[in-house]
């Protein structure tokens, strides 16, 4: 799994805006990557977009 980017976090918000996600599978997605040991993300705004969905 690697490392999401903004533009991936912007591109799922869309999705649920046009009723393509439902925002608890943005949740999930979102947490793979909050709920690891050692997160990878290393962006500080981008951490914070991805705990605001978890």
């Amino acid at each position: 799994m690697g490392t999401p980017t903004t533009e991936h976090i912007i591109y799922k918000l869309k999705m649920i805006l046009d009723g393509k996600l439902e925002r608890e599978e943005v949740s999930d997605w979102a947490s793979e990557y909050v709920m690891q040991d050692q997160p990878n993300i290393t962006d500080e705004k981008l951490w914070e977009l991805l705990c605001i969905w978890y």
